[in-house]
């Protein structure tokens, strides 16, 4: 029998392109890769790529209907509002301000 707890996570709409998506906070496990990408991206300095590839996860983690869209499909989106999405994912996880 499996602990109810293990996938419990709080969820909230957000208004995403006029869309009210679900966000998920992130998990201690999930933290904890975001910050090991954080490393790779704060070691590149000016490589666009592993700010881009932090961009996704995060997004992939804490939205769970865009955990399947592909690199190049989230890619197709506004960055505007990806960048948005992002920040809203680690405030609402306790990560920003």
């Amino acid at each position: 029998m499996s602990n109810r707890f293990a996938t419990l996570r709080a969820t909230k709409k957000y208004k995403f392109l006029g869309l009210d998506i679900d966000i998920q906070k992130l998990s201690i496990a999930d933290v904890q890769k975001v910050q090991e990408e954080a490393k790779v991206a704060e070691a590149a300095k000016d490589d666009a790529d592993a700010n881009l590839k932090l961009l996704v996860t995060v997004i992939r983690l804490g939205v769970p209907e865009m955990a399947e869209l592909s690199e190049e499909e989230i890619f197709s989106l506004p960055m505007e509002d990806l960048s948005a999405l992002s920040t809203e994912i680690t405030k609402y996880s306790g990560l920003g301000k």
